[in-house]
Order: structure tokens, then sequence, then C-alpha cells
């Protein structure tokens, strides 16, 4: 929520920082899709006035519904036929600019790149996993650093190098999320001038053996930025938990117990496993939000 604020104050002073523009465009999506119509889907912009009567017969459905202004995906959701529009549009504030977007088919990565004095120093795409497959909304839950390698990778960063040349970022990490449509065409989400969230930098700490805090450390103090590079794959998993509270989280496995990570905190630190052991990872980590573990976690809800 502070990129656009921390981005005026580092070019006030001079320091290194993303630059105006890309701080600006990256806080709001439709200035993404403005600045950026070569990578982004078909839309229709729905401004606080223009619900009344909204024509969106240029677009296909099913359709995505989101707001232009918001963070962590709220309020990002599918629309499946434009008769339910209407209704829809009335959940959401009435100041608040919407976008009704085409609904994009197709693997959804994200590309993390750090930039120095205008150039990338570090790249690499994350593969995902959502909720849509049995929801309208769109829940990150599975991520695995770095992707796989071949010409759909190749085919993100080349399309994230584009982007981050388009809004002229300067300095700090880039965090972009896009989707491969049926004709392999990288299509923008959004892009965030902004770490990952959930466990994606702990993630390339572990498939890189460093922590990647430390380049973009680097790169905020001017000096020279080291270069990491994945030599193992990482994997990040949420289980999919019915509706209720988390009580606790139990794993069906020797020597691994689950960490709790306090509301805000950091993860912890983790470690590869042994590859000559069996263990689904290193630790466990829990939030009382969601459970952060393997596949051999069994947790017990309880319904509110």
């Amino acid at each position: 929520m502070l990129v656009e604020q921390t981005g005026i104050v580092a070019d006030a002073l001079g320091l290194p920082g993303p630059g105006i523009r890309a701080a600006r465009v990256c806080r709001n999506k439709y200035l993404q899709r403005f600045y950026l119509s070569q990578w982004g889907p078909r839309l229709v912009v729905v401004p606080p006035q223009g619900r009344a009567g909204l024509d969106v017969s240029s677009m296909p459905f099913p359709a995505v519904l989101k707001p232009s202004g918001r963070r962590s995906s709220s309020g990002v959701r599918a629309v499946h036929d434009p008769g339910s529009l209407p209704v829809l549009l009335t959940e959401y504030p009435a100041a608040e600019t919407l976008l009704v977007e085409e609904y994009v088919v197709g693997a959804e990565y994200s590309v993390e790149a750090v930039v120095q004095h205008g150039r990338i120093v570090f790249e690499s795409a994350t593969q995902k996993r959502t909720t849509e497959d049995g929801s309208d909304w769109f829940v990150e839950l599975a991520h695995t650093v770095p992707a796989p390698p071949g010409a759909e990778h190749e085919a993100l960063l080349a399309a994230n190098r584009d982007i981050v040349d388009r809004l002229g970022v300067v300095a700090g990490i880039v965090h972009t999320e896009l989707r491969l449509g049926r004709d392999g065409r990288p299509v923008l989400m959004e892009v965030a001038a902004r770490t990952p969230v959930d466990g994606i930098m702990p993630l390339y700490h572990l498939a890189t053996g460093r922590a990647l805090e430390q380049t973009i450390m680097e790169v905020a103090l001017d000096e020279p930025a080291t270069h990491p590079r994945p030599r193992r794959y990482a994997r990040q998993v949420y289980l999919p938990q019915p509706s209720g509270t988390l009580q606790d989280v139990k794993l069906r496995w020797p020597g691994v117990e689950p960490q709790w990570i306090p509301e805000g905190q950091p993860w912890p630190s983790s470690h590869p496993a042994n590859p000559t052991t069996r263990r689904p990872c290193g630790t466990s980590s829990c939030s009382r939000n969601a459970a952060h573990a393997s596949a051999n976690c069994a947790s017990r809800v309880t319904g509110v």
C-alpha cells in the first residue's frame, strides 16, 4: 500500500527506487492497461458513474470483474454471464473504478525481477495454481520456484523485460503476474513494484541458497548486486480447508513439527531436506488462518 509514497520519497531524495511512473502505474490496474495495452486482455472500464446501462456486448463471457486499485486479489472474481453483472456491481463501493476483463484460460505464473540502474540483474518465473477450477475467486494455492524451463519460461521472461522497460523501472524488485493463453502468448494480469507475498520469497531462498532480500538491499544501497541462481526446485502448497476456525495441525511424519507464524511476522527460516530422506520438507509452517504445510498434514477444524 506504500509503493507509490515510497517511490515519491525515493525520487525526491535521489535514492534508488522504482521511479515515479512505475510506482504510480503499479498501484492502479487501469493505468497498467493504459501503459501496457500490448500485454493486457480485452476489457471494458467501468467508472463510478458508468455502472448504469453498462454495455459489455464487446466482451466474451465468462469474464473477470476486478477493482482497479486494490491488492491481494481483493474483489477479483469470475462473472459467468452478462445478466449477472448488474447485481455484482452493486457489491462494490460506489466510488470504485472497476474493470470487466477477458477471462484468459491458461496456466498462471509470476515473474520476479530485480532491477538496478534500469537493468535486470535477476529474473525468474514462478508457477502458480489457484482455486479457480472450483470457485469464482482466484485464491492462490501453490507456488513452484522456479517454473519449469523451456519455451514458455523464456516467453514469460521476455514479456516481463518489455514491461519493465515500458514502465521505466529504475531500481528495486518487480513482481509481474501473467497467464499463458491458449496461443502461448503471455497476458498481463497485473504488475507490482514490491516483493511477492505468500511464501515466494522463502521459496527463492530455498531454490537459490541465498535470500533474495540480500540482492534487494544491495540495490537499495546502490552496491554491486549479487546474482543468485536457482539450483533446485522449491514448492509451497496451501491445503484447501472447510469453513471454520483452524484449531490445530497434526503431521503424520516422525521428527517434523508444525511452526506457527504470528500474524504479520516473517516466515521462519527453512533449509532444503536431505535428498536421501523422503521427508516432505524441512519444516512445516502454519498460520492460524491457513495450514501452510505438506500433504501429510491433518488439520482439525471446528465450524463457525
